[in-house]
Formats: C-alpha cells, structure tokens, sequence
C-alpha cells in the first residue's frame, strides 16, 4: 500500500521540495494515469503526516472527502473500464486498511465505504475476472476486519482492556497483533475475546484468495487478522511463522510474530521453541543488526524471561554484558514509553537525543525509579502520527519516490493488471537494504515511532536484571 518507513522517512524527506501538487494531479487525469495517481496519492501520505484529510484538501481543496475522487476519473457511473475501478478501489482500499491502525478514525469513513461498496459491486457485476486479484482479496480483508473491529470496539481497545492489569509493556503491530514485554517472568497469557466462525469465514476467504494468486503479503494481512479474532490463534501463529519464515524469508516480520507467540506459550515445548526461534536472530552488539530498536527491545525481555521460566530461577536472565551494549546500541532509538519502562527496571539510562545518543553509565538509584526521569531530548518530528504506520521490510512497496514534475510526465499509462502483478512481484525487491545502507540511516532516524504502546504500568516492586 505504498507507505514508506516512519522509522527513517524524515530525514529524506526534509531534504526534498513537493512538486505542484494540483498541476501534477492535472496532469496526471488528463493523461488518464490512474495508477500513477494512486502511487501519487499515497507516496504523499509521510509528507502530510500520514493524514488522509490533508492529501485531500491538497489535491481537491476539500478536507476529509471530495466527490471529485470518482467524478474526475469516471464520467459513466454504469461504463467505467477494468483499469479505472481496480485502481479507485485500491486506493480506497489502501485508506480503509490504513483507519484500522490508527487511533483517530478517517473522517467522512461512511462516504469512503460507501465509494469501496460501489466498485467492488461495479467489479463483480462488469469485470468479474478482476475478482482473482490482490485488489479484490484486500477488499474482503478491510470489509472483515471493519465489521470486527467495531464490535470490539477497535483493535487496541480489546488489547488494553485484556492486558491492562498486567505489570509488563503492551504494544501492537499489523493491524492490531499485541506484544505483551513483561516486567519480570510473568506471562498475562493470551486473552482477545475471539469472534464467531461465521465472522471469520470472509477472511478465510481472503486468504485462500491471496494463496491461490501467491500474493503472501496479503495472506500475511489475513493470517495477522485471523490472530486477532481467535480465542485460541496458536494455528495461525504456525501458519503465519511458516509463510515469513519457510516463504517469504522474510526475517524481521518472522520476529515480531515470534514476540507475539510469548503470550500463547503456556507449556515447557512451546518456550522451548519459541526461545530458539528468538536466539535464532543475531544480538544487538553487532550494529548491523540493528534493523528495528522495538523489536530488539522486546526480543531481550522476553528472551530473558523465557530463560528464567526454563531455568526456573525467580528473577529474569540475560547475559549482562551483552545486554547493557545491545541498550547503547538500540536505547536511544526507542519512544519515550519504552524508554522509561527499560530505564525503571534495569537502572540504566540514556539521552534520548537523536544523532547524539549518549549513553549514561551511571545507575540510577533503583529504590527511586519511579521519581527519576529519562532525560530526553526530541527534535521535530515530520511523521508524528506514524506510530501506528508500521509495517515489515518486506510486507509492502515503498511507493512512488517523489521526483519533479517531467519525470512524472513522462511515465505512460498503464494497464491495471498488469501494474497489480508488477506491484506483487517486486515487492519485496523494492524494500532491501545493505547493511552499509542501513547504518548511515540509523545515523540519521527521527524518533521511533512505528510500533503502538497502548499501555504500561511502571513495576510495583524492583526485579533483578
């Protein structure tokens, strides 16, 4: 859905000028460039703060919703051609997908809901091969996942009230999946209410769909949202473990599945495997490993935990040496929640200030934690709703990379099915990354802010670390 990293799209951003925007967009009807509008559309989202309202009033001069985003590119509402239909509801699509993982709903929502209503009808009624398509898979998933999360009242509502007596840091990511970091050795189990199997049907159907046409990244969202809605998601944790890990390679989201299994793995086996699976990634001593400071966070903790659960010791295990340099490496780089939980247990502190990062070896007096505050220094933040934009490497393209204005004239126009399978295919070519590359952004980040803390209770009492 063409989002670009909240983690690391700032600094790129600053160093770059928009372009026209209603010249382009101009352009662009004229030509008749659907598909290059949709990449438009969304490659402008990290500019505006991922905020759908803003790119509308940029583009249409009408904030939250504008009738021009149909009346523009369709004059017959009972002829509209196979391209046109696929690349309107995609992007709508990708809006819809967006309004679940946020905490501020999509103004006008019935107005883009009731537009997705008509082209999947349209597309069901005039093109039904385009129902085989990522497009339409996609759709099913947001219709499922909308209708779900109202009755639970939204995603991170359900994981806040399930987890909210819990001493440890809960967080999500995806649509919604939590991670539970816990403050010792405890383990609050998994506790999402769970919908009835006639609920879960359109998302199975979903995911046969995204299997039969090999699009994993969208059997991924449905497997993700299976999770959510089971009672008892251990099934789905193996096939979603399978298809990152077996398929697509796809390594980081493999680890946050693996920090969300914490909260099933009640018996000696499941520990067993699931602490295998985490010492499977490298440590964080090594700076090249270092490709998502939450992620390292929440790998150590429950690492630990996990270890003193098998040893049977009281208190959490880590190797201390190597746990107090993985903290200077990926310390600086968490959100200020995180930071404070990590600061309040173990005693350690840092300065949060971004390209600056020094760390403070002096122990903070554990008997007053709660008092001491983390000095933190933040500097502006270009993105600062993208807390809740997450998504893994390999999981969705970057998008359009702004350039001017010629080269965005100069593109041709496309046919809508052929670009859907391009999009699938390159996919995760398009989000690889070199180490070197890697670390010269790391230099460089705005503050962290892809995975949601919903909630965290500063211990009742110390822990050894």
């Amino acid at each position: 859905m063409g989002e670009a990293r909240a983690w690391n799209v700032g600094p790129r951003l600053a160093q770059r000028e928009l372009p026209d925007i209603p010249e382009v967009y101009n352009t662009l009807l004229s030509q008749g460039r659907i598909w290059d509008f949709r990449d438009f559309f969304l490659a402008l989202l990290p500019w505006f703060d991922f905020s759908i309202a803003s790119v509308m009033e940029e583009i249409f001069d009408t904030p939250g919703y504008s009738r021009r985003l149909l009346d523009d590119w369709i004059n017959d509402m009972n002829d509209v051609d196979e391209a046109t239909t696929l690349a309107l509801l995609d992007l709508i699509v990708s809006v819809l997908y967006r309004n679940l993982r946020t905490s501020s709903k999509l103004e006008m929502l019935e107005q883009w809901t009731s537009d997705a209503h008509y082209l999947a009808h349209n597309l069901r009624s005039n093109h039904a091969g385009c129902m085989k398509s990522r497009t339409f898979a996609r759709w099913i998933l947001v219709e499922a996942a909308n209708l779900v999360s109202n009755e639970f009242g939204g995603f991170e509502s359900a994981i806040r009230k399930t987890h909210s007596s819990a001493p440890g840091f809960t967080f999500a990511w995806g649509i919604g999946v939590p991670v539970y970091v816990p403050a010792a050795t405890e383990n609050p189990c998994w506790q999402m209410p769970g919908v009835p199997s006639e609920r879960k049907e359109p998302i199975i159907m979903a995911a046969r769909l995204a299997k039969e046409l090999q699009d994993h990244q969208t059997e991924e969202l449905c497997l993700e949202l299976l999770i959510i809605v089971s009672e008892d998601p251990a099934v789905h944790f193996e096939q979603l473990s399978h298809l990152q890990n077996s398929v697509q390679r796809n390594r980081l989201g493999f680890l946050w599945t693996c920090l969300s299994r914490y909260l099933i793995s009640r018996d000696t086996a499941t520990k067993r495997q699931l602490l295998e699976d985490l010492n499977s990634f490298p440590d964080w001593v090594d700076r090249g490993a270092l490709f998502d400071p939450p992620a390292c966070f929440a790998r150590d903790f429950i690492r630990g935990a996990l270890s003193s659960q098998l040893n049977h010791h009281g208190h959490r295990e880590y190797p201390k040496e190597s746990f107090t340099k993985s903290i200077q490496i990926y310390g600086k780089f968490l959100p200020a929640e995180m930071s404070q939980f990590v600061s309040s247990l173990t005693g350690l502190a840092w300065k949060n200030a971004w390209n600056v990062g020094d760390f403070a070896h002096e122990r903070q007096n554990n008997g007053n934690s709660r008092e001491q505050q983390i000095y933190q220094t933040r500097l502006s933040e270009p993105v600062g709703r993208a807390i809740s934009e997450r998504r893994t490497q390999s999981r969705e393209r970057t998008g359009l990379i702004l350039q001017g204005k010629a080269s965005l004239h100069d593109s041709s126009k496309r046919d809508g099915q052929g670009r859907e399978f391009a999009r699938n295919k390159t996919g995760d070519m398009a989000n690889t990354r070199t180490t070197e590359r890697r670390d010269a952004e790391l230099d460089q980040m705005p503050p962290l802010q892809h995975a949601r803390p919903l909630q965290s209770s500063v211990p009742r009492r110390n822990h050894h670390v």
